[in-house]
């Protein structure tokens, strides 16, 4: 490759690598791509994280239609999560008390036990990347209301935006 279009033609190559902003990790002779260098959340206590891969891992669980991780800047990660409505409803039969499945509100109680799900999930993280808060909703994440791009990816700037108010509580 001789270069980047219209930029200088030393930006693209470093050493004889291409400047792609790829994590990667080498492993056997085979590159796996980790995520983008511009993806990764610095926390206020110095950690660096890169959220794909455990957002990835909790999107497994049938329970998490869409999920984001937070924490730019703050002291611990938070969760902002679609939940699967048919998989809600039999979360709820399980762990909800009777006036929690009436409300349409999901309680504190309700998001502690959530929370307990998340950490099982994430067991093998490192714990400084475990999530602390957790900001679930069952309305839909949908290229419709743009926190959905039209390749399927969570529209991170509109999900931030459409959680302002409970990213202003974690302060």
């Amino acid at each position: 490759m001789l270069g980047y279009w219209k930029h200088d033609k030393n930006e693209a190559n470093t050493k004889d690598w291409l400047k792609t902003e790829d994590l990667v990790k080498i492993e056997n002779d085979f590159l796996f791509i980790q995520g983008r260098l511009n993806e990764t959340i610095h926390l206020s206590t110095g950690i660096a994280i890169l959220p794909s891969p455990l957002e990835q891992q909790l999107k497994q669980n049938s329970l998490f239609e869409n999920v984001m991780l937070f924490g730019e800047n703050k002291e611990f990660l938070s969760l902002f999560c679609q939940l699967n409505i048919n998989e809600w409803e039999i979360f709820l039969r399980k762990h909800a008390k009777s006036d929690e499945c009436k409300s349409s509100t999901i309680t504190m109680r309700l998001k502690s036990i959530l929370l307990i799900r998340v950490k099982s999930i994430l067991h093998a993280v490192p714990s400084n990347s475990h999530i602390q808060s957790i900001f679930p909703t069952l309305d839909p994440w949908s290229i419709d209301n743009g926190l959905i791009n039209a390749q399927g990816k969570v529209n991170r700037s509109a999900v931030t935006a459409y959680f302002s108010k409970e990213i202003k509580s974690l302060n």
